[in-house]
């Protein structure tokens, strides 16, 4: 089999996270749902928010100028474009969770994405940068592991990490990039996250501090916060070209908040009822 040629057949049937999938048909079927309940949602799950782009640049990028606002796509497509969207994700989402998968925790996978997402958002905040920045490292941060959700859609039964084809969750999400035409900084994220120190691109500082946030919430996760000041981190520390100890401190900042944020995601989708 041309496992490549699978998993890109799979990129249109992975289907939007059952964590969300409530909210969604709650909104699609609300009249009185507005643009900010939709960038609200599809900032929630990572599959919602990679087909908006897809679909937003398909029909309105120029070359060169690809959309990377969540709230810009929506502004463009128009409200029932986007509800449709979502409701033809819905069925993906509720096979998923009827199958379900021994091997993968979706809701592990979710708070994991969410976290990383909101560390490196706050990070590029407490080093200053503004808020398109912000909003960047946060959607690269939250697609970083896109491509484990495309290996489960092609092979259910793969336990976690495991690529016995010799395609990782990094190779599978360069298929996504690709297919969805994501911007190259995100793009890169997705498939260098893990592979920084080869990194020779132009998106080294997005990058890298994905790769802290990523690090910093698994050991956080782990329960080994205090320990993980090690070759590892130290290595992307000072490829950042900043002291260890700023980068340390910077990230343990963020953790109440992102605690916080990860509580009202929660929250905000359980509320739906359904």
């Amino acid at each position: 089999m041309d496992h490549e040629k699978n998993l890109t057949a799979c990129i249109e049937s992975m289907p939007s996270l059952p964590v969300s999938s409530a909210m969604a048909f709650r909104l699609c079927n609300d009249y009185f749902t507005s643009p900010s309940d939709l960038i609200r949602l599809t900032s929630l799950d990572p599959v919602l928010l990679g087909r908006l782009f897809q679909l937003a640049n398909s029909i309105f990028a120029k070359e060169g100028q690809l959309i990377d606002s969540p709230a810009r796509a929506i502004i463009i497509l128009g409200m029932n474009t986007v509800k449709n969207l979502l409701l033809s994700l819905l069925p993906k989402s509720l096979i998923m969770e009827d199958k379900g998968n021994e091997h993968f925790d979706i809701y592990a996978f979710w708070q994991h994405s969410l976290g990383v997402a909101f560390t490196a958002s706050l990070f590029a905040k407490k080093r200053g940068m503004n808020y398109k920045a912000m909003e960047n490292f946060f959607i690269a941060g939250f697609l970083h592991d896109i491509g484990k959700l495309l290996m489960l859609t092609a092979y259910p039964e793969l336990k976690a990490e495991e690529n016995p084809f010799g395609i990782d969750h990094c190779q599978s999400g360069e298929l996504i990039c690709k297919n969805w035409g994501l911007k190259k900084d995100i793009s890169d994220v997705i498939v260098y996250h893990h592979l920084y120190i080869d990194y020779s691109g132009e998106h080294k500082d997005i990058l890298l501090s994905i790769a802290a946030s990523n690090y910093f919430v698994n050991s956080f996760n782990a329960g080994v916060l205090g320990s993980n000041k090690n070759d590892i981190f130290s290595g992307i520390c000072n490829r950042l070209n900043i002291p260890e100890d700023v980068v340390y401190k910077m990230l343990c900042d963020t953790r109440e908040t992102v605690k916080h944020e990860l509580e009202r995601a929660e929250v905000y989708l359980k509320s739906a009822g359904l």
